[in-house]
């Protein structure tokens, strides 16, 4: 079930992220491509749906993330 603390819980982890903004030619080896904001709604939605809780939502977001940056970066 979807609760309030949940929602505020998500925002607060959102709003204090970090995503760097550079383009070409000054991009960095990190920046967020499409593929991490994929990552990143598909998680959202499962969270918005009640399948999993804010804290399940920041785990698989994070370990997605880094696995496929890890795959990227060798």
């Amino acid at each position: 079930m979807f609760l309030y603390e949940d929602y505020v819980e998500l925002l607060d982890v959102i709003e204090g992220a970090s995503i760097p903004l550079m383009t070409k030619p000054y991009s960095s080896p990190f920046e967020i491509t499409a593929p991490e904001f994929r990552i990143v709604i598909e998680e959202a939605a499962a969270f918005f749906e009640g399948n999993q809780t804010s804290r399940e939502t920041v785990a698989r977001i994070q370990s997605r993330v880094g696995t496929y940056l890890s795959e990227q970066l060798g």
